[in-house]
């Protein structure tokens, strides 16, 4: 990968991980699943020291080439990780997303629409919700970011 223009329909996924081979599997699918194309998925290793996690990122990077990136860093915390994806992203769009969480089906497409419908919007947050246990949604929003 290198650096140079955006790509202006590109949503580029930026996932800090650490430790965290299963919960990673998990939100990488919930960014696969999207409806909306072209994607990027740069995954940034921060410091595992688990051999599963470096394994399953490889292992995903060959299974979809020119779509999922891995990255190594020495562990400097996820600020740091998100950082060096976002230095590596190739999209107009950006998503941060951290490697216990999933994306519900149609964010993209919803949240891209809106971003063209308002040209000079920066940013479109949506709703929270939390799984339980089994996990199972929470039909009530946790967090609406924007919101009052």
């Amino acid at each position: 990968m290198s650096a140079g223009e955006l790509i202006p329909d590109l949503v580029s996924t930026i996932i800090p991980v650490h430790d965290r081979p299963a919960p990673l599997a998990e939100a990488v699918a919930s960014v696969l699943e999207q409806d909306h194309r072209p994607i990027e998925i740069l995954i940034v290793d921060d410091g595992s020291r688990d051999p599963a996690t470096p394994d399953l990122i490889r292992q995903l990077e060959w299974e979809h080439p020119g779509v999922v990136f891995g990255f190594r860093q020495a562990n400097a915390g996820p600020g740091r990780a998100r950082e060096t994806g976002r230095r590596a992203a190739r999209g107009a769009f950006l998503q941060y997303l951290d490697s216990d969480d999933v994306l519900l089906p149609g964010k993209f497409s919803c949240q891209v629409a809106a971003l063209r419908r308002e040209p000079e919007a920066q940013v479109a947050y949506g709703i929270t919700f939390v799984r339980d246990h089994q996990g199972r949604l929470n039909a009530t929003p946790q967090r609406a970011t924007g919101k009052d």
